[in-house]
């Protein structure tokens, strides 16, 4: 017959269940504040009926109501495709990562997420939904389509630069041009077709004693 345990020992007894039931307590609430301090999560199960938030995806999303699909919670540019994550877990891929563009409201922004789908196993280990966590690059992608508009707007403007470079081949006496093609032109046609110079004519002092005296005497 097994020896009634003795008061002493049934208090230890207490003392160690008091320990680790704190203990336990500790590690949830640890757990949890890791849960809410990391990137937006959200738990779907197959008939893409969202089982758990955490507040990082409702204060971006909203908190969902009791029986919410996921597509009613966050409509998505994956959303009734193929590249849906928990169609593509549900499928076998396993890991899944994508870009995806969740429509905002009437005027509100849409928002640009990376999201990460990996399976919510079963008991038996079979896929019983998808776990996803959605990391915002919103920003990242307005920088990059207006870094993407700079440099079309540099590849429009270089367009219109035209540069003159290497030798001319000018007539000593009239001071016309040769082109690339023989043919000889005017200065001012040459630089004109080369650049985005225009020309407004004058005349030099110079030339203007050569040419027209009387006005020189004048001036």
């Amino acid at each position: 017959m097994d020896k009634a345990p003795t008061y002493q020992e049934l208090q230890d007894r207490i003392e160690d269940l008091k320990r680790e039931s704190e203990a336990h307590r500790q590690a949830c609430i640890m757990q949890e504040k890791i849960l809410e301090n990391i990137l937006p999560v959200c738990v779907t199960g197959r008939n893409y009926e969202i089982l758990f938030t955490n507040n990082s995806y409702d204060s971006i999303f909203g908190k969902p109501k009791e029986g919410m699909k996921c597509f009613e919670s966050r409509k998505g540019s994956a959303c009734h495709t193929e590249n849906c994550p928990l169609a593509r877990v549900l499928r076998g891929t396993g890991e899944y990562a994508c870009e995806s563009l969740k429509v905002g409201n009437p005027g509100e922004e849409d928002r640009s997420f990376i999201v990460i789908a990996k399976p919510l196993l079963d008991a038996e280990g079979k896929p019983a939904g998808v776990i996803e966590s959605f990391q915002d690059i919103t920003d990242r992608k307005r920088v990059e389509r207006e870094r993407e508009h700079l440099i079309e707007e540099l590849r429009k403007s270089m367009e219109k630069v035209k540069l003159l470079s290497g030798y001319l081949p000018i007539c000593a006496s009239c001071k016309k041009i040769r082109d690339d093609k023989g043919y000889w032109t005017q200065v001012e046609a040459y630089i004109r077709s080369h650049s985005e110079v225009e020309f407004s004519h004058g005349i030099c002092p110079e030339c203007m004693h050569k040419l027209y005296p009387e006005l020189a005497e004048k001036e």
